[in-house]
């Protein structure tokens, strides 16, 4: 078990369909673009999976799409789906926010036939979580037999991965209800074309088992918003060609070891090794991103 001030708090989907305007983040000398609406994306269920945004920089129309949500695909009109590596990976995970559970900060449970882990929230609530492979988590946590999914599933697992943690969380107060999210493997796109990028999920898809979406997320909308500011009008591409280069050098090897750790191809003893390599890639990702000089907010 590892505990602690690691990973990201686990959020929840938006629901409103139109987000709030971006607003003016300045003159056109000192920010060159003047950024309009954000726009959901759905599928045809009305789940959101991305989001459309059109910068305005003189005469140039950009792109950038960010996927959210378990079904991130980069279904944006006129964009071609052109994946450059596949993980073999999945994690399917179950969740639920359970309130008055006994926890001291963020616990992570790695076992070689489940995965589990309490994430502190708001208002007096923790997101628990529990995984394994699909078909496991699709028999209700039970290997080899049918059951029900959701809350069988997050007692099965919970106690096959740490009977303690399934006893706090049996104490506690149970949400009415659990999500289910039934895994996929990870998938690296280009990320840019002739007036198009990729951020996020939407070029970057890694099991979730890293915690670590939201931050990749933000680390490529930086990325690119520099690059983009950065470029001259008549050298844009070759602009957007640095914004890969750096997104690929942080992501490779991140998302190798989550694809490892996702395909539950690991024993007990090498799980710490491989949790340190995820430490290290981040810590990779942090250098880089504090070498960034500092722009100034009009």
């Amino acid at each position: 078990m590892i505990s602690g001030p690691i990973g990201e708090e686990a959020g929840r989907q938006p629901t409103q369909r139109e987000l709030s305007p971006v607003g003016d983040a300045g003159s056109a000398e000192d920010q060159r673009a003047a950024l309009g609406k954000a726009r959901r994306l759905d599928d045809q269920c009305g789940r959101a999976v991305g989001i459309f945004l059109i910068a305005q920089r003189e005469t140039m129309q950009w792109r950038a799409v960010h996927g959210i949500g378990d079904e991130s695909e980069a279904r944006v009109r006129g964009l071609r789906d052109d994946g450059r590596a596949s993980g073999t990976g999945a994690t399917a995970l179950v969740y639920g926010y359970w309130s008055d559970l006994d926890t001291g900060g963020y616990e992570w449970i790695y076992r070689p036939d489940a995965v589990a882990g309490i994430i502190p929230t708001n208002h007096g609530q923790s997101c628990v979580f529990v995984g394994g492979t699909p078909d496991r988590v699709a028999s209700g946590g039970k290997q080899g037999k049918q059951g029900k999914q959701g809350m069988d599933a997050i007692h099965e697992l919970l106690a096959a991965a740490a009977p303690d943690v399934a006893a706090r969380v049996h104490a506690a107060t149970a949400p009415r209800g659990v999500r289910t999210f039934r895994g996929r493997p990870g998938l690296v796109r280009r990320p840019r074309g002739d007036g198009w990028a990729l951020v996020g999920d939407a070029g970057y898809w890694k099991d979730p088992i890293s915690s670590h979406g939201l931050t990749a997320a933000l680390r490529d909308a930086e990325l690119l918003a520099r690059a983009i500011n950065d470029s001259d009008p008549d050298d844009r591409f070759d602009a957007l060609a640095d914004y890969q280069e750096t997104r690929d050098r942080l992501s490779e090897q991140l998302f190798d070891v989550v694809d490892t750790i996702a395909g539950y191809r690991w024993t007990q003893d090498e799980i710490p090794r491989l949790l340190l390599q995820i430490s290290s890639a981040m810590a990779d990702e942090v250098e880089t991103l504090a070498a960034l000089d500092a722009v100034a907010v009009p």
